[in-house]
């Protein structure tokens, strides 16, 4: 591992796998280059009215903010009259530039590809947008020892390309494909690591009930393979954080109404593979559900009070538990209440996001795995739940202005691993990134809380101060991986703390086109890790830079 600055560039670019990867290495440079170079202006006079100082009470960042949820639409309001800013959606399918049919609203680099009338009629035009990101990260000590190391890192690349083409405000249909490519990594690619082309979306949308210009239709359909994601990504992502996102086959009503939309869905996951436009439907597996968001307090420009409800179902051929392995039948229900500012803004005072979720289902008939080999087991009722806070204060009055938050949570375990009940909660399609960068744990059978500082610097930089605290919720349950796997069984300890992972991030919004993150994090094992070696202490360092156009 090389973070010394007296290593030598040639030294890094071997070592580092960006010798295999150079050409996609010179194009991010150039393409980050120019938009670098095309938001001086506006940097500059950003500069000018900031003058060194972190932005005043209630005003508003340029709304390009770390991977997550997707933030306020693009549009007049804080900025005030004049042209939008650019704003990139975390689900591109949700950007919206139908503003720049104006030509005299078209300020950025990119704006002419984003409104390309074609066909000679009203509203008919192409969309087309994309992304280039190079991360690379480091473990040392991965799985806490299990996974051999790579002396200095490997680089995950994702490039994406899409284009929205709008037949009037009726129809309108969405392609994008997605490539992700790791270099360097001894263990080789883990199932998010690797895509070398596929389809990652492709659905055509039947807009229904049509509103004045600038609202949203009545009733949407939308029919193919499409990205869902809601609230933080808890139970339902697009798994933004690792190289590969995610994608389902199905069918999505939508539904807008009053302060209200409602998302009514079938589908089936997309089974990610290693080739070329070889990802398939998993056949094996089932989601459906609906998801409704109700605005309570909307004021876009200081915060946005929502309260989300929900009702999950999803249904596998194999489910693997400590319990055992066997078919499982879920329905999840649940409420989550939030108050935060959009994204990119700093106001004073406090924010929150509380969710809560049961989950009933069946398990079985199932079989476990012992010294005697594989033996039949019978079948139960599941019975799971969750809770999970985030609370933060924000001083904008005081220098740096501070966010001092907390988060707890709490997903059940199963209760006795030889009775065919289960009560482990199940996630359907997790956040890649759960807990921190660090993909080692996941959100099964646990429970702790992480307070957090945020800082914010002039520039559009800020630095965040975390520490995680990880109990097992019951001692009956063994621990799990990100995706649901089993790591460890449950009776090799009767420990319940698993760990602390204290980190630092920073951040650092260029422009709207380029995000930098870099991070450090450490993992120091717990009584049940050391319980159940390897145990060793994980290190995990990562370099990110992403560009949007």
């Amino acid at each position: 591992m090389c973070f010394s600055r007296e290593c030598r560039v040639q030294t890094r670019r071997n070592r580092w796998g960006l010798r295999r990867s150079r050409p996609a290495f010179v194009l991010l440079v150039l393409i980050t280059f120019a938009a670098v170079f095309n938001a001086g202006a506006e940097a500059q006079d950003s500069t000018d009215q900031q003058t060194a100082q972190a932005p005043a009470a209630g005003q508003t960042l340029p709304p390009a903010g770390p991977p997550g949820p997707p933030g306020a639409p693009g549009g007049p309001g804080p900025f005030g009259a004049g042209p939008p800013p650019v704003h990139y959606e975390m689900l591109r399918q949700n950007d919206d530039f139908s503003y720049l049919k104006d030509p005299a609203r078209r300020t950025d680099l990119f704006d002419p590809i984003k409104y390309i009338p074609f066909g000679g009629k009203d509203n008919w035009y192409l969309s087309i947008g994309g992304e280039v990101r190079q991360w690379w990260e480091r473990y040392d000590n991965e799985d806490w020892g299990g996974v051999p190391d790579d002396s200095n890192g490997y680089l995950l690349q994702r490039y994406m390309f899409h284009a929205d083409v709008h037949f009037g405000e009726r129809v309108r249909t969405f392609v994008q494909f997605k490539s992700g490519i790791v270099s360097g990594r001894a263990a080789g690619p883990r199932p998010v690591d690797k895509d070398k082309l596929d389809v990652n979306q492709a659905f055509v949308d039947l807009n229904f009930g049509l509103k004045p210009s600038g609202e949203k239709p009545a009733f949407t359909l939308r029919l193919g393979r499409q990205e869902m994601h809601y609230g933080t990504g808890r139970l339902v992502s697009a798994r933004e954080g690792p190289n590969v996102r995610n994608s389902f086959d199905g069918v999505l009503a939508r539904i807008n109404k009053s302060n209200w939309q409602v998302d009514f869905f079938a589908t089936k996951p997309v089974q990610t593979n290693f080739g070329f436009f070889d990802d398939s439907t998993e056949h094996a597996q089932t989601f459906w559900g609906t998801y409704g968001v109700k605005t309570l307090d909307p004021r876009p420009s200081i915060a946005q009070t929502k309260l989300d409800v929900y009702y999950l179902g999803f249904r596998r051929k194999v489910g693997i538990f400590n319990q055992g392995l066997g078919p499982e039948t879920r329905h999840t229900v649940g409420a989550r209440i939030s108050d935060q500012p959009p994204m990119g803004m700093v106001v004073e005072g406090w924010d929150y996001d509380f969710e809560g979720a049961f989950q009933f289902g069946e398990f079985g008939p199932y079989l476990t795995f012992g010294p005697a080999g594989p033996t039949p087991g019978g079948k139960g009722n599941i019975r799971a739940w969750t809770i999970s806070t985030d609370t933060g204060y924000t001083f904008n009055r005081v220098k740096l202005q501070p966010r001092l938050g907390l988060n707890t949570g709490v997903t059940s375990g199963d209760k006795d691993p030889t009775d065919p009940d289960l009560q482990t909660f199940f996630t359907p399609s997790p956040n890649g990134h759960y807990f921190g960068h660090i993909q080692q744990n996941g959100p099964l059978n646990i429970q702790g809380f992480r307070p957090n500082v945020v800082l914010h610097f002039p520039r559009l930089v800020s630095v965040t101060f975390d520490c995680f605290f990880f109990w097992r919720q019951s001692l009956h349950d063994g621990f799990y991986n990100v995706p649901g796997f089993p790591l460890r069984p449950s009776g090799v300890s009767k420990a319940r703390y698993i760990g602390t992972q204290p980190q630092v991030e920073v951040f650092w919004v260029v422009n709207p086109h380029v995000m930098v993150d870099v991070g450090y994090a450490h993992f120091v094992p717990g009584g049940f890790l050391r319980d159940s070696p390897p145990s060793q202490n994980l290190r995990y360092a990562l370099a990110m830079v992403q560009f949007r156009f």
